[in-house]
């Protein structure tokens, strides 16, 4: 687990975060399972940009004393992005 303090502190406040994993947003991999074709067409260039966009996403909360902990399991190779509170 992290625990990382808010640069603004402010408890309750969601932060944005998005996973990239083998199963969301793995764009290369459905390249390659469409047989990685050099010209894409304009329903290969779609399902690419959806497959891109279909990250897993999720809320994290800060706490009471502004700190966010993260506590994600995550699989091999997988990265989370995480987005400033709004």
């Amino acid at each position: 687990m992290a625990r990382l303090q808010t640069p603004d502190g402010r408890p309750g406040r969601d932060v944005p975060a998005r996973e990239l994993d083998w199963d969301h947003g793995d764009v290369a991999e459905a390249w390659y399972r469409m047989g990685e074709p050099l010209d894409l067409t304009r329903d290969q260039e779609a399902r690419l940009r959806a497959t891109a966009d279909d990250l897993l996403r999720r809320e994290l909360t800060v706490s009471d004393d502004g700190v966010l902990e993260i506590d994600l399991e995550l699989p091999p190779w997988a990265v989370v992005s995480l987005s400033r509170a709004r």
